[in-house]
């Protein structure tokens, strides 16, 4: 599986790829990558939801708030079949070491476009 940075995914957004939040609803809410659709890892069967929404040759970027949830989502829909998955690995947020530290920029921190409810 490929993972991206967030410049990478907002790009491939350009070019036709769906971006996937996992996370739940109410962070979603709060701020996610414009245009981005909303399919919450832990609610209901996320794979057919996904497969639902935009079908099996879905060309997919999945992301979530750090990487973690989004790494696992992606996994399953390449379990599932789905052949063009991308995993954006430092989600909204960006990864942090365990002191706190940032240790690569978010979608937010980049400075890229953010939709609010």
């Amino acid at each position: 599986m490929r993972r991206i940075s967030p410049r990478e995914a907002h790009a491939l957004m350009a070019e036709g790829y769906a971006y996937v939040d996992v996370r739940s609803t109410v962070e979603f809410a709060i701020g996610r990558p414009q245009g981005a659709l909303n399919v919450p890892l832990g609610g209901g069967d996320f794979v057919e939801d996904v497969r639902d929404l935009l079908g099996d040759d879905a060309r997919v970027i999945v992301g979530c708030a750090t990487g973690v949830r989004s790494l696992v989502a992606a996994q399953q829909l390449l379990a599932a079949g789905f052949t063009h998955v991308l995993e954006q690995r430092a989600g909204m947020d960006g990864v942090r070491d365990a002191f706190g530290r940032l240790k690569e920029r978010g979608w937010r921190d980049e400075g890229l476009p953010v939709s609010e409810d």
